[in-house]
């Protein structure tokens, strides 16, 4: 189960998304793969787009949900399995939700999208990105090789865009392609140029590796405070026995 915080889940990176998207590919049609709470939906419905549809675990909060896309327009599905809409879409998206499904689901989840759109905007996160249930962090060039099994190739057409946009987090700045049958005027993206790192995420990582440097030589510390007999327990039993000796051996 995801649990979906609205500090995080909301559409403050689809406000500035979108409308690069909509530009691009000028969708009337849009399906949401693992749509969450659907605040991506509902930043494209306000931009025009008449037919969305998400699709996600039954777990999704419908209180959270439909304050954002009416019920009409979601579909509960087990994402681990194959999934059939019925329709087409001008577009699909499926963003940071990849990771969160084990491995062996992978190529039947990237055949599903692909049998309902021909450009898909994929961004899943990568070995070491670290995330709540993440199951299969890879590298794009992994999911490059099942769309491609697809007909899809890759092209770079949003991350340029949005890298330093302080609106868009940093996952989506470092994940976000584009699968497409479509031949786009710029060329794919080639595989030794896939995967990139963003600066926000290298930092936080340093962090995390400066705080984790902090708790080691703390607990040296401590340890060594033990050992010289100064702290904890063995400073305790220590007092306890002068105590006692005082008490019964004056």
């Amino acid at each position: 189960m995801y649990i979906h915080e609205t500090s995080v889940h909301n559409t403050q990176a689809a406000e500035v998304v979108v409308p690069i998207m909509m530009q691009l590919f000028q969708p009337q049609s849009v399906l949401d793969v693992g749509c969450g709470i659907g605040t991506w939906l509902k930043v494209f419905k306000h931009h025009g787009v008449d037919h969305i549809t998400g699709i996600d675990g039954d777990y999704v909060n419908r209180t959270q949900l439909f304050e954002n896309i009416t019920t009409d327009t979601f579909i509960a599905a087990d994402l681990t399995q194959p999934f059939a809409i019925g329709k087409q879409f001008d577009l699909a998206i499926c963003l940071e939700v990849a990771e969160h499904l084990p491995p062996a689901a992978a190529a039947d989840f990237v055949k599903s999208i692909c049998a309902h759109a021909d450009t898909v905007v994929f961004g899943a996160a990568v070995p070491g990105q670290w995330g709540q249930h993440h199951l299969n962090e890879q590298w794009p060039a992994y999911w490059m090789s099942l769309f491609a099994a697809e007909g899809f190739a890759a092209y770079d057409l949003l991350r340029s865009s949005i890298w330093h946009h302080p609106q868009v987090e940093w996952w989506y700045q470092q994940n976000m392609l584009v699968f497409s049958k479509k031949v786009w005027s710029v060329p794919a993206v080639p595989v030794a140029y896939d995967a990139i790192i963003h600066p926000a995420h290298f930092n936080q990582k340093l962090q995390y590796i400066a705080q984790l440097a902090q708790q080691h030589h703390e607990a040296q510390h401590e340890l060594a405070l033990w050992q010289q007999g100064k702290k904890g327990v063995r400073q305790h039993f220590k007092s306890f026995s002068k105590a006692l000796a005082s008490k019964f051996f004056k």
